[in-house]
């Protein structure tokens, strides 16, 4: 099934912007799981699952990841940069 993990990059006085990566599963994530990906260090633990039913009939997982804090606007750019570089893309309503 198709699932949706999103994290929100972060600045301190504000701002932000949504990373996001579709991936298809075989499997349904779970409150609890942990997350690994190339782009960060340590695991991110999934706090919620919600199941999307769209008009169409097609299902998604969406599972937020939370926040990742930049220290200030040029790493959060850099971040936004680097999970690009990991097959993360920027949502566009973002700032």
């Amino acid at each position: 099934m198709n699932t949706i993990f999103d994290i929100t990059v972060v600045k301190p006085k504000g701002g932000g912007k949504t990373m996001r990566k579709i991936v298809d599963l075989p499997f349904t994530p779970f409150v609890g799981m942990r997350i690994e990906d190339h782009a960060w260090n340590d695991p991110k633990e999934v706090k919620y699952v919600c199941l999307s039913i769209s008009e169409d009939g097609q299902h998604h997982l969406y599972v937020p990841l939370g926040l990742h804090k930049a220290k200030d606007s040029d790493q959060m750019e850099q971040l936004v940069e680097m999970y690009g570089a990991h097959g993360w893309k920027a949502l566009p309503c973002d700032d």
